[in-house]
């Protein structure tokens, strides 16, 4: 599974749960004009395919659901968090419970769009959703 470096990779104690990582170098900048709204805005994606061409056992856990606008079916939203928020359980009650059931599956895809449909989110707001099942 990949990750975000400056993120839960200072949750995991061991780093080679999470190989490889993506860095600044892997987020595309997309301008998506939403024709519902007639406007026009610009977000950073994050492109799962500078890791891998096969992405059944990469996924995106991200706050921001547009990290994961090129390959919908990987992404997990979550609430933000921050290591000012001693509190947050979702990452250790949530996410993580999560996690384990997907490295039991061959192809984390299918679960993922089950569980969060987020081509349908992206369709229902507007945004056109690039890759799905590759």
């Amino acid at each position: 599974m990949a990750v975000e470096k400056r993120s839960l990779s200072r949750v995991a104690t061991k780093q080679e749960w999470f190989k490889p990582q993506l860095y600044l170098y892997n987020i595309t900048v997309v301008n998506l004009t939403l024709y519902a709204h007639h406007r026009e805005f610009r977000e950073h994606v994050k492109d799962l395919s500078s890791i891998s061409k096969d992405l059944c056992r990469i996924v995106i856990v991200d706050n921001n659901p547009f990290s994961f606008l090129l390959q919908p079916l990987n992404g997990i939203p979550c609430i933000p968090f921050s290591p000012g928020q001693p509190d947050d359980e979702q990452l250790l009650e949530v996410i993580l419970p999560l996690l384990k059931h997907l490295s039991e599956q061959k192809d984390v895809r299918p679960m993922l769009h089950e569980r969060f449909q987020m081509p349908e989110w992206f369709q229902n707001h507007g945004i056109p959703a690039y890759r799905f099942m590759e």
